[in-house]
């Protein structure tokens, strides 16, 4: 039985038990101090951020503490297991399709790129990224111009309308559902994503950012007033980020100055992180002729420092690889839930599949094991020849967690006859994107935890005849040996110990929970 002191407990989560890579954010997420501060709603298992990582005890066969520092004969020490999480692993768990839900309809949907989902006020609203057939009203020098972003609103998240907004001429006409691009821009836009800003004013309360081209005056200009804003591949290309801003989503306001001189041609995802009070934007860069992902925060949305690299093909890829899309979300309804689905682009089949990462901050970054979680459907199919992600998790009624992506039928660079490309979803059950398994026995503790509530309850399923209990630690009556067993399959069943479920707290609010599974699959807790 382990010794598990409280003591140690506090101890082991300062020396670093859900801090294995230091960095200031650590501290401004509050992970360095225990107890740990939890949020209200649900906390997923993307990582062992939760997970006590325990000691081994050394102890003299009468049951004394073996101090390192002891002269002590080894053959009278033996070793106890303090808190030491046994028989679990983290498993990143597949996404089932869903789709397409928007499909090359209209006239002026040719070929299909990025999308950013938000469920907003009730409605899920999903803009989208379409090079048009033809579109006389927007010619101009850069490849870019001929793109544009379209709008759809669905109630469920599965069934969507296009209305025509009367927002953008495409061959003399306004009846479509086209709200930015082509000659709105400065010389076009690519690789756009759009996130709802909750420090900003009403006017400019919704935020797009995008790549686009800049001319040679303007690269001069910022390569003298902002020089720690300027890419040598912005400037080599003439790569500029760009951005916009809007009242309501549709009616948009262009930012005149690039928010950043680099070339990041794919979609760049940015957001207000709430705990480091700034903007975060991740973007594409090039190192050493693979595309990779790079990151940046700044405090004023106008102005962006030059991305520092953050995922590069690591040596597990295939050695034709490299990185696309990001997909960077927060889990819905969560601060600290950071999620990544980077598009892997293996060269040797020109496809593209999606991986998952996980980070305790946004800063740093750890890709869960299980491979990829999304990839490109059976031949003839759809998305027969490449999958990209889109930007945006979000829950829909039907109890699923959602994020858009693109398929195309044929390999990323095979030649094209248009209209190409359609937009699905991938899916997984409420908070399931994310495994901690115990294929047979498992047990752990978890790091002091200060929640907001008195009741514990927890999403998994279970196998055969497995099975999920919880303990407090410290408590006899709320033990893991008195805890009802939990079976079968819930999102959300509370947990009780001989029928109650009030769970004492310690004197500063804190508890550690202990936690045995057999045959189990645990995605999440959450305390009420």
């Amino acid at each position: 039985m382990p010794v598990c002191l409280w003591t140690f407990m506090i101890a082991a989560a300062t020396l670093g038990a859900v801090n294995p890579v230091y960095s200031p954010a650590c501290d401004a997420y509050g992970y360095c101090e225990p107890p740990y501060q939890l949020d209200s709603g649900p906390h997923l298992f993307i990582d062992w951020r939760y997970v006590n990582a325990g000691r081994v005890q050394w102890m003299t066969r009468d049951g004394r503490d073996a101090d390192a520092f002891d002269n002590i004969d080894p053959a009278s020490v033996v070793g106890a297991n303090d808190c030491l999480p046994m028989g679990i692993r983290l498993e990143a768990q597949p996404a089932v399709k869903i789709g397409p839900i928007i499909s090359t309809d209209k006239p002026w949907e040719g070929v299909f790129s990025c999308s950013s989902l938000l469920h907003d006020k009730g409605t899920f609203r999903l803009w989208y990224e379409v090079k048009p057939v033809k579109n006389t009203a927007a010619e101009g020098d850069s490849p870019y111009y001929t793109y544009v972003i379209c709008y759809a609103e669905s109630d469920d998240g599965l069934n969507w309308k296009k209305p025509s907004l009367g927002r953008y001429e495409w061959e003399g006409s306004k009846d479509n559902n086209i709200v930015f691009g082509g000659l709105m821009t400065p010389m076009g836009i690519n690789g756009f994503s759009i996130f709802v800003d909750p420090k900003a004013a009403a006017d400019e309360l919704y935020k797009i950012i995008f790549t686009s081209k800049t001319n040679k005056e303007t690269l001069e200009h910022y390569q003298q007033k902002y020089p720690a804003s300027v890419t040598s591949i912005g400037a080599g290309r003439h790569g500029a980020v760009y951005g916009a801003v809007s009242p309501d989503g549709l009616q948009w306001k262009l930012i005149e100055e690039p928010l950043l001189i680099h070339l990041s041609d794919t979609q760049s995802i940015a957001y207000f992180d709430e705990i480091l009070n700034r903007y975060v934007g991740y973007f594409r860069t090039f190192v050493m002729g693979r595309r990779a992902i790079c990151r940046a925060e700044t405090d004023d949305f106008y102005h962006w420092p030059s991305p520092e690299l953050l995922l590069w093909s690591e040596p597990g890829e295939d050695s034709s690889s490299d990185y696309y899309m990001n997909s960077k979300s927060l889990y819905p309804g969560t601060r600290t839930m950071h999620l990544m689905f980077p598009a892997v682009y293996e060269r040797r089949y020109d496809s593209i599949s999606l991986r998952m990462a996980a980070s305790l901050t946004g800063r740093e970054w750890q890709w869960l094991p299980g491979g990829y979680v999304l990839q490109p459907g059976p031949s003839g199919s759809w998305d027969a020849g490449l999958i990209s992600g889109g930007c945006g998790l979000e829950e829909i009624p039907d109890g699923r967690t959602v994020l858009p992506f693109t398929g195309y039928q044929l390999p990323h660079k095979f030649p094209r006859s248009v209209p190409v490309g359609a937009i699905g979803l991938a899916s997984w059950k409420k908070e399931r994107l994310v495994a901690l398994c115990a294929d047979e026995m498992g047990e752990f503790y978890t790091i002091p935890l200060a929640p907001k509530g008195r009741r514990l309850f927890l999403n998994y399923e279970t196998r055969g005849t497995g099975w999920i209990k919880a303990g407090v630690v410290g408590s006899n009556t709320q033990s893991v040996a008195n805890c009802d067993r939990l079976a079968g399959d819930a999102v959300k069943a509370p947990v009780t110990w001989q029928g109650q479920d009030a769970i004492e707290l310690d004197e500063d609010g804190a508890v550690a929970l202990h936690v045995q599974m057999c045959a189990a699959k645990l995605y999440s807790f959450e305390f009420r």
